[in-house]
């Protein structure tokens, strides 16, 4: 699935490079951005939220670090591919029994991208779809309050997650800061899963605590951040103000602003 990603964005690279080519004044440039972001995570689930003994927390630190390979079109539209190792995390309060415990989910993924972004002066709103591979999950209980239980059993199955799942991807943002080749992008980005997360109806069942909830009801992983992104600006394609056509590699047109 992957490998679809990669061509429908490499198809839209030449797509637009074929445009530069044969309409003059069209012009644009080739990037590469490294990209780190941090924000919360949780799943989303029915009967979770309609659960009276959980309570799911809203803040549960997350994390990425990736890159993005990609080109501007007119310093209007970007098309990229983004490359991102996911670290969310999801958490929730159980009370049961008298016993009252969190229950914490740390995932490993892998995140394969394709972005639109529609750009402002200094401002931008961006859109994508993608996939996220699941590579490995750590499932923890910690009991914060015993009544009389010292070990509440509790097993739990990793095998329960899907595999992969695809993504929507929303964000909005704004460049501080531009020099030369070489501009800073921060903003804030919301990725919701979209499909069911889980195999089972509940995300939060183990031998301690597994409420009998009716029907099947999606668990779709939903996260918040801020990010920020430095991209070098290395190739330019297109007709420059000089009159120069085609595509040049680490330098920048005579006569040319990047802005």
């Amino acid at each position: 699935m992957k490998k679809f990603y990669v061509f429908l964005f490499m198809l839209a690279v030449f797509q637009g490079m074929g445009l530069a080519q044969r309409s003059s004044g069209v012009y644009g440039w080739f990037f590469l951005s490294p990209k780190a972001s941090f924000g919360t995570g949780f799943l989303t689930n029915q009967h979770v939220f309609s659960d009276n003994n959980v309570d799911p927390h809203f803040w549960a630190f997350s994390h990425t670090v990736g890159g993005q390979a990609g080109m501007s079109i007119m310093n209007f539209i970007e098309l990229a591919y983004e490359y991102e190792i996911q670290s969310p995390t999801a958490r929730y309060t159980i009370a049961h029994n008298n016993v009252t415990y969190t229950k914490k989910y740390d995932f490993l993924q892998q995140g394969h991208t394709v972005l639109l972004k529609v750009l402002g002066n200094i401002n931008y709103v961006e859109v994508g779809w993608g996939m996220v591979q699941n590579q490995s999950l750590t499932i923890s209980n910690s009991i914060v309050e015993n009544s009389g239980v010292s070990d509440p059993e509790i097993t739990d199955q990793p095998e329960i997650f899907e595999d992969e799942y695809n993504k929507f991807i929303l964000g909005i943002g704004f460049t501080p800061y531009q020099s030369g080749l070489f501009e800073v992008e921060m903003g804030a980005r919301l990725a919701y899963g979209l499909g069911s997360n889980t195999k089972t109806i509940s995300p939060i069942a183990d031998n301690f605590y597994a409420h009998n909830y009716s029907g099947l009801r999606d668990s779709r992983l939903l996260n918040v951040y801020f990010q920020v992104q430095l991209k070098y600006f290395f190739g330019f394609y297109g007709k420059a103000m000089c009159g120069s056509r085609g595509i040049m590699f680490f330098k920048k047109p005579k006569n040319f602003r990047l802005m």
